[in-house]
């Protein structure tokens, strides 16, 4: 399933890669190590086994210092040489497929430098396995100033505890490059993503998360036009679920619009009914068409929506009066959106400390996002 190959590199010789290619995969990514370990460390190597399982193939490679066995990376102009070198060998690898190009910390924020420039055009888009946007201990952006000259698509998964990336600092960097940027996050990960015994879970479990993360991000950033990158960005702006669901509706013929949400649609269907009186439906459905109209008005303002709470606008007063919360556990949620953002879906709240997945499950007819 791995295949051994030899990249050569202009001016520096040449370098060993390894590459995934499943059957059926419909993307390449190339992926690029960190400063202090090769391609074969078993991070390098879960993330390309694993995206392997989710139909994404990999070329990882090594850079000609770590090739050489030393420890002080190349100069920056080798290793872009050695990226360039790498995204020829990748683009044979892909034929026809959509071309991604990442990797840990160093390797990635490389290959944004090559993004940047004419050797990256045409490729897919960018995926950054902990981003590292300063030297530990010392918040800066500097490092993060070249991301506004690359156009492609970008997904950044960072851990809360990465002492290479200040929580604020990534998300002003982030949210400041637009819509074609994902910002995933790692809950208690550090740099790495291994997590601590009191997260509740496993450091193999945050990697299943980032390989979960980047393959639907791959698949979908490779399926869906650029111009429309809001589609992709589920995690960062959380609106492409809402602009897919509404996708269909710039289409739907009137008499259809009762399949929508009872809540809004039944003024329409109303109208509809009333200009539509011949339709060929049995009598009987007609009026059990009606029936559900006339409950969806009145259980929606009378029974469900009060009944649902916003889990990313809801105060922590409000929260902890939800017998299945309480004010310990209000705190933490609130605690969590101003460290973390949004919420995307209710199951998220297994991230927060005090929830399990059966009180989870509990809440979802009392919360929504």
């Amino acid at each position: 399933m791995t295949r051994t190959l030899s990249i050569p590199i202009p001016g520096a010789g040449s370098v060993s890669g390894l590459a995934i290619d499943p059957a059926g995969a419909s993307a390449v990514l190339a992926l690029a190590h960190g400063a202090g370990a090769g391609m074969g460390h078993p991070f390098m190597q879960a993330m390309a086994e694993g995206l392997g399982h989710r139909g994404i193939a990999t070329l990882r490679f090594q850079f000609p210092y770590m090739e050489a066995q030393k420890k002080r990376p190349d100069h920056r102009a080798v290793l872009e040489r050695t990226w360039q070198a790498a995204i020829t060998a990748a683009s044979d690898l892909a034929r026809q497929r959509p071309l991604f190009l990442g990797g840990k910390s160093m390797g990635g924020r490389i290959a944004s430098h090559v993004a940047a420039t004419p050797a990256g055009a045409g490729i897919a888009g960018l995926v950054f396995f902990g981003f590292p946007l300063h030297p530990a201990g010392r918040p800066d952006t500097t490092r993060a100033l070249h991301l506004a000259a690359v156009t492609a698509p970008m997904l950044f998964i960072q851990g809360t505890r990465d002492a290479l990336a200040d929580r604020p600092l990534t998300r002003e960097v982030t949210a400041a490059l637009g819509p074609r940027v994902t910002l995933h996050i790692i809950d208690d990960g550090d740099h790495s993503f291994a997590v601590r015994k009191r997260s509740g879970r496993t450091t193999s479990e945050a990697w299943t998360e980032a390989l979960d993360t980047a393959a639907v991000w791959m698949h979908r950033t490779a399926e869906s036009p650029q111009k429309n990158p809001s589609r992709v960005s589920f995690e960062h702006a959380g609106a492409s679920n809402t602009q897919e669901g509404m996708m269909p509706k710039k289409g739907t013929p009137k008499r259809t619009t009762a399949k929508t949400s009872p809540a809004k649609s039944s003024p329409k269907t109303g109208t509809s009914r009333a200009t539509t009186p011949k339709r060929s439906a049995p009598q009987a459905g007609a009026k059990a068409a009606k029936a559900p109209a006339t409950t969806a008005r009145t259980g929606a303002k009378k029974v469900a929506r009060p009944t649902l709470i916003d889990l990313n606008k809801a105060t922590e007063g409000q929260l902890a009066k939800l017998s299945s919360i309480g004010s310990d556990r209000a705190k933490k949620i609130v605690a969590y959106r101003k460290s973390h953002g949004d919420f995307t879906r209710i199951e998220d709240l297994t991230r927060v400390g005090g929830f399990g997945r059966r009180l989870k499950d509990d809440l979802k007819n009392s919360l929504k996002v």
